[in-house]
């Protein structure tokens, strides 16, 4: 009995170490709305007057890198999306993709740094207009500053 009341204990605390936490009132101060949440994944999503966004949170797997989270939104990406380019700066990786019929241009970021709980953080950015790189790598930081922000 004492075995089993142990293995409880590990289980919910293995389950409560990895469990993400998010202030609602902070995401609902923002218009977010969350679209999706369960153990491994959680999307925040808004639409404003310029641009699309969608906010990820991924459990990294063991060995996992941001790099190899990266390289899955590539993997899983719609098949009428064409990878356009790719670069990384310190601290974020960045996919800018094509949809080919609609010529709509979409980027996917991932920040670099993991969460204390084993948490990555990315963004799906759609820009109503045209940016340049450093305007983008702004907005990126501010995106990704803001998304980190959200965790308690």
């Amino acid at each position: 009995m004492k075995k089993i009341i142990l293995f409880l204990f590990l289980i919910l605390g293995a389950v409560s170490f990895s469990a993400l936490e998010l202030d609602t009132d902070k995401i609902q101060k923002k218009n977010l709305q969350i679209t999706v949440q369960d153990e491994v994944v959680v999307t925040l999503e808004k639409s404003e007057k310029d641009y699309e966004e969608s906010i990820f949170y991924i459990l990294g797997k063991e060995n996992e890198t941001a790099k190899d989270i990266s390289q899955a939104t590539v993997k899983t990406a719609l098949k009428s999306q064409k990878v356009i380019s790719s670069y990384e700066t310190g601290k974020m990786y960045v996919v800018k993709f094509k949809e080919m019929g609609s010529g709509i241009i979409s980027y996917s970021v991932v920040d670099k740094q993991i969460t204390t709980k084993g948490w990555y953080v990315g963004i799906i950015f759609v820009p109503k207009k045209e940016l340049s790189e450093s305007e983008l790598n702004k907005t990126f930081n501010n995106l990704l500053d803001e998304a980190r922000n959200f965790i308690k």
